[in-house]
């Protein structure tokens, strides 16, 4: 009686996260034992090594194969970010040997990003996948308004108020208040930043 023929394949790679099916069918009636104790003729693996024994007419035959993992990409677009309008942001997806697709059907490794909205890319390196989604958004520069040029007599003061809510003040000569009784000529500017925006 000849032994049955079993074969499993050659070593495999699979994406992490994912199982390979194996399969060890034989034409005619046979038992199927693997390693795991399971008595299909296929079954669905991991990483590791898998065995399976067949024995058909009383004669056993034994094949093994061994998964491992494929590499896989890993993308990070980093976190959500606000931007003042004006501004651009370069997205990164960079994975040494993978490709790439984004939202918007372009396969560069980077995308220029200047409006606001949710952003996503998948990277594939050798058939496994990753992918990430960022949301840009976009914030005006506050308004800022200290009034027009002007001229006090002797003992008088002006109030420059640069107030806009939740916002830091840098005077031109260091103050960080929002506003401030000026008695002495000069020549006086801030810088407002408020969501990240400076004016």
């Amino acid at each position: 009686i000849p032994l049955p023929v079993v074969s499993l394949g050659p070593d495999q790679q699979i994406c992490p996260g994912t199982n390979a099916s194996l399969d060890a069918t034989i034409t005619g009636a046979a038992a199927y034992l693997w390693n795991t104790g399971a008595t299909s003729p296929t079954i669905s693996a991991g990483l590791g090594t898998w065995q399976v024994t067949v024995t058909q007419a009383g004669c056993s035959a034994t094949d093994a194969v061994t998964i491992s993992a494929s590499p896989a990409p890993t993308v990070d677009l980093g976190p959500d970010t606000t931007l003042c309008n004006g501004n651009t942001i370069t997205l990164s997806a960079a994975t040494p040997g993978a490709t790439f697709l984004w939202n918007d059907g372009s396969s560069a490794p980077t995308l220029s990003v200047a409006t606001a909205g949710t952003y996503w890319v998948e990277a594939d390196l050798n058939g496994c996948l990753d992918r990430d989604t960022v949301t840009v958004a976009f914030t005006t520069p506050p308004v800022v308004d200290l009034g027009p040029d002007t001229a006090l007599c002797q003992g008088e003061t002006l109030v420059l108020n640069a107030t806009v809510p939740g916002a830091y003040y840098l005077w031109n000569d260091g103050v960080t208040s929002a506003s401030r009784s000026i008695a002495t000529s000069g020549n006086y500017s801030v810088v407002v930043t408020a969501n990240g925006c400076a004016s």
